[in-house]
């Protein structure tokens, strides 16, 4: 750090700006009204983004926030309430019409309160954590625009009509798939991103791509600097110039913060050749960081700020440490590669490493997976960027004089941008293309980067053959160090409907059950567990039934399921055996169901009353269906089992209800257990208070959706339980719920308290 000065300065306020970001994420968050509270409200939109059904407003300088209509005019004055002093960041609203705004418009909106949802389960959506890095406190569902003042802010809606402009361009001259690549790319704008595409990109390492990239603003700042010093500008108006530029063009991507981060980087870079001193680049980085932070803190919590930073340090240390080898080897370097291109090749790849390499507890941290085949595929893809945005960039300017003259520009674009999708799949399909490596503890990475930094002082030292193993010790620790888990099972909050998850000691993992009333259970909430908790294969997953609020996520992860060349599912969780009940009715979702999984070569186990399965001290000990019976009624056919491990036990129960658990009670085959699954999601008419009596459950889990339409769970369910001296704990209420066992008992943890 000698003689960086401004970096000195910076770094312990980085340090601040970071932790006041975490401590703000903990902090409870205000709540004017109650959820689902009817308000009106006044705000000034600051930007305007298509939503799945007609658009999302973000608004700002939020005024008269009330649960009534008594208000005046808006273009009066007004006295701030209470509880709009409490309002200080922006409200995001969803308005089904789309409407005809811009930006700096003063409106009046009327809609549903709604507040960012805390983190319900393991590896999942954090609302509060992603609306906080945007400063959105409150959410308007159902929004109507009542009133709108027809006030601009010229420059930003300038800039937006630009952004608006470019995106129909690349609609019109390319086809939906490439169209929504490139308005990625250029503009910054995912809405219109295929998710199969965007599964490609990312599962192959190369998501960034999709991302505005520091590196083509940092080269379109420079091209234009370099334009304007040919046309005679001096180097502080050329530099200005570029600079201005760079800034409208973070303005007009909406800020993303790879945008922002090469172009705080440009400016620092412009300032110090105008000044005439040496650009330091880790000062930049540390100054850009600590800029971003100093506007919001929260920003810090996001994946976008660390893979944005950490791969531009990746980027520089490579490429320091690329120099130095060089210069200690330059003859033998200039004998053994003497053609330019291969030696032009080699830098690229352990630049690539080296980045990869900075970036892989970061990857692991948010994505809980890391895709290793991306090494090879950015030296491949990366040298095509500058011909596809340069296309992509030139044809929208020809496209707004002539559409057919747009398409013949990006015609390139077209072809590179299939090649890099086909690329992107194929590679999935590799042998460990991906590894999922679970969310590592924070202590892990901060041994990580530590090691890192020593790696970098013995390679300074020319010690380099020592600082090579040690630092391929760090990433096979990262990609494959995993501590030996507890035995435990994870009621997952999937909202109305059933999903848990086993772990045994030894690594094997069932599954119970997975399905919701909700759409997309598999892509927002199982698979992100599972991932996040290092899990990579469900050797078991058993159904209890075949209603679709039990088995929606497993069909949709079935759908999706793609073998790579070790038979693996290259496109999630591989799935060894699912287990069903015998004697089911013939519903169109089990046949649906067992298409699904002979076409994905898994194999298929019917069980009835009697049957065991065990996996080391695992044991599953099936109760119901009774052997050879058949059921007309769906719910009365659950399957009902005992999961033990040593004295531990648990009743998953399904939805048993009526007939079902009349035989079941009759065969007296129920007897004390530790944890009891209630039947139903707490229906009024499951779970009896004779059975209640018989399993005589230590505690009882329910599984439901908070308010929920069919009233579960029933009060009448809950004195009953409560009677029986059980304690409750409820999805609905406490999110996901892990019961790890321990030598002295076992222990309930609640996602929340």
């Amino acid at each position: 750090m000698r003689g960086r000065y401004l970096c000195c300065v910076c770094l312990p306020i980085l340090l601040w700006c970071l932790l006041t970001g975490m401590l703000s994420e903990s902090e409870p968050q205000f709540e004017p009204f109650p959820e689902g509270t009817p308000v009106i409200l006044d705000g000034t939109v600051t930007w305007i983004e298509p939503g799945s059904q007609g658009q999302k407003i973000y608004l700002k300088n939020i005024s008269n926030i009330s649960s009534n209509s008594n208000h005046s005019n808006i273009s009066e004055e007004h006295s701030l309430s209470d509880h709009t002093r409490q309002i200080q960041k922006q409200v995001l609203a969803y308005v089904k019409e789309t409407q005809e705004l811009k930006i700096g418009n003063r409106v009046r909106l009327s809609g549903v309160c709604a507040y960012p949802e805390k983190l319900r389960n393991p590896g999942g959506f954090d609302g509060v954590s992603y609306y906080g890095a945007k400063q959105i406190q409150l959410l308007l569902k159902k929004a109507q625009l009542k009133e709108n003042d027809g006030r601009t802010e010229v420059l930003r809606q300038t800039l937006y009509a630009v952004r608006k402009r470019m995106e129909n361009t690349l609609d019109a001259c390319l086809e939906p798939v490439n169209a929504g690549v490139m308005r990625a790319m250029l503009a910054g704008d995912r809405s219109a991103l295929e998710e199969d595409v965007k599964s490609a990109y990312q599962d192959s390492g190369m998501i960034h791509i999709l991302a505005i990239s520091g590196l083509h603003i940092s080269l379109l700042g420079m091209q234009l600097y370099g334009i304007l010093r040919r046309g005679g500008a001096g180097q502080l108006a050329g530099g200005a110039v570029s600079c201005a530029m760079l800034i409208l063009y973070g303005m007009l991507t909406g800020g993303a913060v790879s945008a922002m981060r090469a172009t705080l980087m440009f400016i620092l870079s412009m300032g110090a050749r105008i000044r005439g001193r040496t650009y330091d680049a880790p000062t930049a980085i540390v100054v850009s960081a600590t800029l971003l932070l100093l506007q919001n803190p929260m920003q810090g919590t996001q994946a976008g700020f660390w893979l944005s930073f950490g791969a531009v340090t990746g980027v520089l240390a490579a490429s320091q440490m690329l120099r130095s080898w060089e210069k200690t080897k330059q003859r033998k370097i200039r004998n053994s590669f003497p053609s330019e291109l291969l030696r032009g090749q080699k830098q690229a790849l352990i630049i690539s490493m080296g980045t990869w390499v900075t970036t892989l507890p970061l990857c692991a941290y948010f994505y809980y997976q890391v895709p290793v085949c991306g090494i090879l595929l950015n030296l491949l893809i990366l040298p095509l960027m500058p011909v596809i945005l340069g296309c992509g960039l030139i044809g929208i300017l020809a496209g707004s004089l002539s559409i057919e003259l747009g398409r013949f520009v990006m015609a390139p674009v077209h072809y590179l941008l299939k090649g890099i999708v086909l690329l992107c799949e194929k590679a999935r399909l590799l042998p460990c293309a991906v590894i999922v490596t679970g969310r590592p503890a924070l202590s892990k990475l901060l041994g990580y980067y530590i090691g890192l930094l020593i790696v970098v002082f013995f390679w300074k030292r020319r010690k380099r053959l020592t600082g090579l193993i040690m630092g391929m010790a760090l990433v096979l620790l990262m990609l494959f160090g995993r501590a030996p888990q507890p035995w435990s099972m994870t009621f997952l909050d999937v909202g109305q409907g059933d999903g848990c998850c086993i772990r045994s000691g030894h690594g094997k993992v069932w599954m119970v059950d997975g399905g919701s009333s909700r759409e997309g259970l598999a892509k927002n909430c199982l698979i992100p567990y599972l991932k996040s908790q290092g899990i990579r294969r469900v050797e078991v997953w058993f159904l209890s039934h075949f209603d679709t609020d039990h088995i929606s996520g497993l069909m949709e992860l079935l759908q999706s399921y793609e073998k790579n060349l070790l038979g693996e599912n290259a496109a999630g969780i591989t799935v060894g055996m699912i287990v069903i009940p015998g004697g089911s009715p013939d519903k169109e979702e089990k046949t649906q169901l067992l298409k699904l999984a002979a076409e994905c070569g898994i194999i298929v186990r019917e069980v009835q009353a009697g049957d065991v399965i065990r996996q080391g001290e695992t044991e599953a000990r099936i109760l119901s269906p009774m052997a050879g019976k058949r059921y007309e009624e769906s719910n009365a056919g659950s399957m009902v089992m005992e999961i033990s491990y040593k004295e531990f036990r648990v009743l998953m129960t399904g939805d048993l209800e009526g007939v079902g658990e009349t035989e079941l009670l009759e065969f007296k085959e129920i007897t004390d257990v530790d944890v009891l699954k209630a039947a139903h999601h707490g229906s009024r008419y499951a779970t009896s208070e004779a059975f209640l009596q018989q399993a005589k459950p230590e505690l009882t889990v329910i599984s439901c959706a908070r308010q929920n339409r069919y009233g579960h769970p029933h009060e009448e369910l809950l004195e009953r339980v409560r009677a029986c001296g059980s304690r409750i704990v409820r999805t609905d209420r406490n999110g996901a719920i892990r019961i790890t066992v321990k030598t002295d008992g076992y222990t309930v943890e609640a996602a929340e308290s």
